[in-house]
């Protein structure tokens, strides 16, 4: 890793019990230190890191993702819809979608982004978003 660029770790909640079987879901890559948070999401749709468990397209299920570094307290990014066959835009956005990743908010003593995803339990990305809000309180 260079200066031009800055890694980010992530770890997957696990779905079932067949995604159980290679838990826990760990991620790493290298961005540039200018990409975004959006940049980060088109990376877990290239990769395909979300898993789709959803039913046909319409039955889509929602991911929220959390930037996490103890002691602080973790800061919800955003919720994203995700389709059995992809994901789409639909994305409701706790932070600006262009907050770069080297937001010093988001950066760990040791330099790099520690990320993880979780089920929301819904359908719609509003409600994964409000819910996960509501359990933070």
């Amino acid at each position: 890793m260079d200066d031009s660029t800055i890694e980010v770790m992530l770890t997957r909640q696990s779905v079932t019990a067949g995604d159980d079987y290679s838990a826990p879901h760990h991620h790493s890559v290298e961005l540039p230190r200018d990409g975004t948070f959006a940049d980060l999401i088109e990376h877990l749709w290239d990769i395909h890191y979300a898993p789709r468990t959803g039913g046909p397209e319409l039955d889509p299920d929602v991911w929220t993702l959390w930037s996490t570094e103890y002691p602080r307290e973790d800061i919800l990014i955003a919720a994203i819809r995700v389709y059995r066959t992809g994901a789409d835009d639909d994305i409701a956005w706790a932070v600006d979608e262009n907050t770069v990743l080297s937001d010093p908010r988001f950066v760990t003593e040791r330099g790099y982004l520690s990320m993880r995803m979780h089920s929301a339990g819904t359908r719609n990305p509003r409600v994964g978003l409000n819910e996960a809000r509501r359990r933070r309180r």
